[in-house]
């Protein structure tokens, strides 16, 4: 803590409360992968009294799921709300077992397996501090609904294999490939601070069986083996994968962190690769990205009105994305010329080199709402532009009330939780790719009017629609599959009917052998390993 204080106190002396007036930082060339205004936007979960709201995001067929510090929000598509559960209702099941009298629950998350049809939810939770342990609460949707029911487990995350520590969890994070559901979280100690990150690796094919009674999981990293950088400083908070686009036959097990506190500035990420996540035991493999704009921590953000500033968190990933070779990631930064800011970067993973980054300028922004939609093309630099972040800058350069940004939501009073010093403002935003319309789905904070000098923060959320060019001049731009369409083009999942012109022949039929051609480009590419063996007499090798 003292590190990132003196940190913070060293990068604030370049905060730039105003700016001259220009246009608002713009993507990258290109097509914009989504549209610059979203179709809707609604008011999600509201204050529930707790210091900072922390909301995430994530969306299935039918259901828009919101978490809060407190709280789960079920949302229909249209952004109505359904349903708000207090967390500890939901893992009430667990709760007794787990905290002789009261227990805390902290950093909830979200996410859709998209891959196979399941909601995932974690919170932590732990006694009262002094915390002698801690535990991971983690739900399970039976199905792709929120109204299909639910499974509860816990996870001592205390224990180090066999051996029961006085470490308590904390930030912990989710994400999941084609065959493997992976948890990674930070260990501390009362009073002694951080002491080692560990992962979790999970079986989808035990943990989406209904069968299953007993959770099995792997770990890696421990007070006894603790993760470490290639400069032998701690790694810690390592940001699993959501896996998108091709699922591919096998997982692919990566985990991504910044440099330790204590060496930044720094030049570098480290990626982590779980060699495979099916093997017993799982083992790691460690990879150093370099080549990065030289990042430190970011300054903590001004606000009009106050001089409390807000706490825009470390330089920790607070999103990773994997599509189809690239790992795309998004994080708080701060640098010299930009004191409070959002940096995005593209990692090819065959070489394990930075394929490119990008950042937002002049915006005083931090923590993205961010996923990778289909439409952005493979390994290309997601468009910032199209980023909702929290900030405190208007695009005219103007200091402005904490909302959010893209003229989403803008902040109705300054926030202050403190007499004085830095306010609590959060650890992340959500971000969701929707599984079946391709658009992103987005959710943050915003400063609502305070109540007797206090803060008092609300959240919000929008559906972005996705935007492509025209692929084909036969599939004009009124045709409900025009996106669709366009996708299966950017992505060689098919040339069309027809080269010159460009066609696709929209209203033919499609074969059996065509349409098999579809699936497996969509699942693996048109490079891949197979069995010359006939499967059916009709069907020559």
């Amino acid at each position: 803590m003292e590190d990132y204080m003196a940190q913070k106190a060293e990068i604030a002396k370049y905060t730039q409360y105003s700016f001259p007036a220009m246009p608002p930082a713009r993507a990258p060339g290109g097509t914009a992968p989504l549209a610059a205004t979203p179709t809707f936007s609604w008011e999600g979960l509201q204050d529930t009294g707790y210091q900072r709201p922390t909301p995430d995001l994530a969306a299935g067929p039918n259901d828009v799921l919101m978490v809060v510090n407190s709280s789960i929000g079920q949302f229909s598509k249209s952004g109505t709300l359904k349903k708000v559960t207090l967390l500890a209702d939901w893992f009430s099941d667990m709760l007794p077992s787990i905290c002789p009298t009261t227990c805390q629950l902290y950093d909830p998350w979200v996410a859709y397996d998209q891959l196979h049809g399941h909601f995932l939810v974690i919170t932590s939770a732990s006694p009262l501090p002094p915390r002698p342990y801690s535990f991971l609460l983690l739900s399970v949707s039976n199905g792709p609904t929120y109204d299909g029911g639910w499974k509860n487990w816990r996870l001592n995350t205390s224990m180090d294999g066999s051996v029961q520590t006085t470490n308590f969890g904390d930030s912990w994070r989710l994400g999941f490939d084609n065959v493997a559901v992976y948890l990674s979280g930070n260990m501390y100690r009362e009073s002694l601070g951080f002491q080692y990150a560990k992962i979790q690796v999970i079986k989808k094919s035990e943990l989406y069986n209904p069968a299953t009674t007993t959770l099995n999981y792997q770990e890696i990293g421990s007070a006894a083996n603790k993760l470490r950088n290639a400069d032998g400083t701690l790694a810690d908070s390592l940001m699993p994968i959501h896996l998108r686009g091709r699922p591919g036959d096998v997982g692919v097990g990566l985990f991504v962190n910044a440099a330790y506190l204590t060496v930044l500035p720094a030049t570098y990420l480290t990626v982590w690769k779980i060699d495979n996540p099916l093997a017993s035991p799982v083992t790691a493999t460690r990879s150093t990205v370099t080549g990065l704009m030289s990042y430190t921590v970011p300054a903590p953000a001004p606000q009009l009105g106050s001089n409390s500033t807000l706490d825009t968190s470390d330089t920790r990933l607070l999103k990773a994305v994997y599509r189809n070779g690239f790992l795309y990631t998004a994080r708080d930064t701060g640098y010299p010329d930009q004191a409070i800011t959002v940096t995005t970067d593209v990692i090819d993973v065959s070489t394990m080199k930075l394929s490119s980054q990008s950042r937002i300028l002049n915006a005083n922004a931090f923590y993205p709402a961010f996923d990778v939609p289909a439409t952005v093309p493979q390994g290309a630099q997601f468009a910032t532009g199209n980023l909702i972040t929290g900030t405190t800058t208007s695009p005219a350069g103007t200091l402005t009330y904490p909302g959010l940004s893209n003229n989403l939501k803008a902040g109705v009073d300054y926030y202050q939780v403190t007499s004085s010093g830095i306010s609590a403002w959060g650890d992340y935003f959500g971000g969701a790719v929707d599984p079946l319309s391709g658009g992103l789905w987005v959710s943050g904070a915003f400063a609502k009017q305070s109540q007797v000098s206090f803060g008092h923060w609300g959240t919000w959320a929008a559906y972005y629609p996705w935007f492509t060019a025209q692929a084909f001049n036969d599939v004009p731009g009124t045709s409900p599959f025009f996106d669709y369409i366009n996708v299966l083009s950017s992505w060689q999942i098919t040339t069309g009917c027809s080269s010159a012109p460009p066609q696709f022949c929209p209203t033919d039929l499609v074969t059996r052998e065509q349409l098999s051609t579809l699936i497996i480009r969509s699942m693996l590419g048109d490079n891949f390993t197979y069995t010359t063996a006939p499967y059916y007499t009709d069907v020559p090798a």
